[in-house]
């Protein structure tokens, strides 16, 4: 499955469930925001093979960092409910 399948509306979950809206708009989201720093346009991502690349190296550098940040802050509040006791 590519990094991008979410934007042809995959049908890997049940359409309509709250999670896979959720994580629609958040692949979305991000993809909008790496394609403003980047400034590349949809057309650019679809047809110039490089500007894809470009901006595929930034969404997956974009995801990783939320989901280190999400980790960060679960380990943050884990270790502080073990102080607390």
């Amino acid at each position: 499955m590519s990094e991008f399948d979410f934007l042809s509306g995959g049908a890997a979950q049940a359409p309509g469930s709250a999670h896979s809206v959720h994580e629609y708009q958040t692949a979305r989201l991000a993809l909008h925001r790496v394609m403003e720093f980047t400034g590349i346009s949809i057309d650019d991502v679809i047809n110039d093979p490089i500007a894809r690349n470009h901006v595929l190296g930034y969404y997956r550098l974009c995801r990783f960092v939320e989901r280190r940040c999400d980790e960060i802050a679960l380990e943050r509040r884990g270790h502080e409910g073990k102080v607390a006791m």
